[in-house]
């Protein structure tokens, strides 16, 4: 595998590869660190039209059940124990309850991590991948296996053996920036954060596409020839979210240094440039209130955090429909498919541009924009 490719899967290609072929196949998904991974699990969940969607959570309405295994934290006594039997005299196999294994329901397992297991726990996970039997006892019929692993050239203690990969199928994604932001609407990030990674195409770049020297010169993100401690990554973009959200509560140091210690600290000044324009960013009220007179930004950054925030506001049809003649007096295209696409996704606003006459129309006049 090259370094340089044009493009790689995102974790919802991987999500669909695993759902279709999981039965059969074990796949294993790599990518750099907080490239969101882990989100498979509940990626596929969703697919299946089931409510799980976190460590923790169980819902006997679901059609399967959902095992996360953390591998880098495994003992050995959760996955199995030999245990004697003083009638028999015998020593009987117990699996551990962590795989659910009476409740008849097909599992869908991930194993986090999994090129991090101790090499003394390898042996009963490569079953369970190869075979799909706990020791043992077989998982119900249907059930999904996966995994999940950094690449090995992060340098962080991810390995395995040539005859181990050949029985597995390794799979390398990235998540792209249009692909993300759908999800962080859906997911109310904050504006703000939302806005600055919008106009910071750069945040996505990754060593497994970029070539040397471009990453070379991006102070954001992860690059194992100059490992940083914070970096941007989705992961920590979603922590930095909640910082920017309660910004007043913290303090505008606080909130800046807890920034800085999880974005880094070129990307925490770079978005602070966008947090000081907070007062200039028009209220979805006033806009609702009276589109053809409300204030349009004076700058790029501000407009597309006004048009971000308004997706939170919008409970009407009425009220989107004010926004819809507000955006247009912007007179940006790239404005209004970022706005469009953000409400299209959002499931607050989804119903409501799909019956929407206005949007409707805009959707017509401007469908190129969208598939652009």
């Amino acid at each position: 595998m090259t370094n340089f490719m044009s493009s790689l899967p995102t974790i919802h290609d991987a999500a669909r590869a695993i759902h279709r072929h999981g039965e059969r196949t074990t796949i294993v998904v790599q990518g750099q660190p907080g490239v969101g991974k882990t989100a498979i699990l509940s990626i596929i969940a969703e697919i299946n039209g089931d409510q799980w969607r976190k460590v923790g959570e169980s819902y006997a309405t679901d059609k399967h059940v959902y095992v996360y295994v953390d591998c880098s934290n495994l003992q050995y006594g959760d996955l199995q124990a030999m245990v004697p039997d003083r009638e028999s005299r015998q020593i009987e196999e117990y699996v551990g309850g962590l795989f659910c294994l009476d409740d008849a329901r097909p599992k869908v397992i991930m194993f986090d991590e999994v090129l991090k297991l101790p090499k003394s726990m390898k042996p009963i996970v490569t079953r369970i991948m190869r075979e799909r039997t706990v020791g043992s006892r077989p998982l119900t019929a249907g059930s999904i296996v996966f995994g999940t692993s950094n690449m090995a050239q992060d340098g962080i203690g991810d390995t395995t053996q040539a005859h181990e990969g050949n029985r597995i199928t390794f799979l390398p994604v990235h998540m792209t920036r249009d692909a993300w932001l759908p999800w962080a609407h859906k997911n109310n990030l904050n504006p703000t954060l939302l806005a600055w990674v919008q106009l910071t195409p750069e945040l996505f770049d990754s060593y497994l596409i970029e070539r040397p020297e471009t990453l070379a010169n991006n102070p954001y993100v992860w690059n194992p020839k100059q490992p940083r401690t914070s970096f941007v990554s989705l992961r920590s973009l979603v922590t930095a979210s909640g910082y920017v959200d309660d910004r007043l509560a913290l303090g505008n140091e606080l909130c800046m240094r807890l920034i800085e210690g999880c974005l880094g600290t070129a990307a925490a000044e770079s978005l602070r440039q966008f947090i000081l324009l907070e007062n200039e960013i028009v209220q979805v009220e006033d806009i609702i209130k009276d589109p053809m007179n409300a204030p349009i930004p004076h700058s790029r950054i501000t407009s597309l955090v006004t048009l971000f925030k308004t997706v939170h506001g919008i409970k009407t049809q009425d009220d989107l429909s004010a926004v819809i003649t507000y955006v247009q007096r912007m007179g940006s295209k790239e404005l209004e498919t970022a706005w469009a696409v953000s409400v299209m996704k959002s499931p607050k606003t989804d119903r409501l541009c799909s019956r929407n006459s206005y949007f409707t129309q805009w959707r017509l006049e401007n469908g190129v924009y969208l598939r652009a």
